[in-house]
């Protein structure tokens, strides 16, 4: 992603030599597209960011935004935001100063609010150059200046990782817990979750019913 403050030139159409014949596309394996992504603390509240080293930009989703209570401001000029494809475009209305915590640094930083697929934040080359971040894509790891960082691996096909986030390391859930409470819930609940039963429920001592005022009385109708 790259913010542009200028309109693109006049596209043209390229003369591309065409061979006869259709081939196939190569199968990558997964492993071999997988992204590289982590947990950054924003506000204090986690962040999953993918770390993207072609993006101009440092930015956040709304949502994220919404949940974590960050102020946005809006810019006075929208910024063309172009993506990866020719003409392929979205606009910048929105940025955010937030407190960002990275390892033994917490730094004010600035994030465009860009609808973010995926991923709560986009952490591109300005904050990678400022926080002096390398990435290791041999040995899957992240260094910031000599401290290498063990990173999440992901892909488009990859749903978000239900990794616990370094701060909630101490959290444990009790699978034995779990099993017993889910086992009382069900027997409390056994009339809801059961099977369907074949019969009408039992006559209640009130009945709805719609008495005719005057049961004499012969209404025109005809039929539609």
């Amino acid at each position: 992603m790259k913010p542009n403050g200028k309109e693109p030139d006049t596209l043209t159409r390229a003369r591309l030599r065409k061979l006869d014949g259709k081939i196939t596309q190569p199968n990558i394996s997964r492993l071999a597209k997988e992204v590289m992504c982590c947990y950054v603390n924003i506000d204090g509240v986690s962040a999953f960011a993918l770390l993207d080293s072609g993006s101009t930009t440092d930015s956040l989703s709304p949502s994220f935004a919404a949940v974590a209570k960050i102020p946005v401001s809006e810019l006075e000029e929208p910024v063309p935001l172009q993506l990866g494809c020719v003409g392929s475009r979205s606009s910048i209305l929105y940025g955010a100063m937030a407190e960002i915590q990275f390892r033994p640094n917490t730094v004010r930083h600035y994030f465009d609010i860009v609808n973010i697929d995926r991923y709560n934040a986009v952490s591109g080359m300005a904050f990678m150059q400022r926080m002096g971040i390398s990435l290791d894509f041999k040995h899957d790891i992240m260094k910031s200046g000599s401290t290498p960082i063990t990173l999440f691996k992901g892909g488009e096909g990859h749903e978000i990782p239900k990794v616990i986030p370094p701060e909630l390391d101490d959290f444990h859930i009790d699978h034995e817990l779990c099993r017993k409470l889910r086992d009382k819930w069900t027997e409390q609940c056994a009339d809801l979750l059961g099977t369907i039963p074949l019969e009408l429920p039992p006559l209640r001592e009130i009945n709805h019913k719609i008495p005719l005022i005057d049961e004499n009385k012969h209404y025109a109708y005809h039929l539609p």
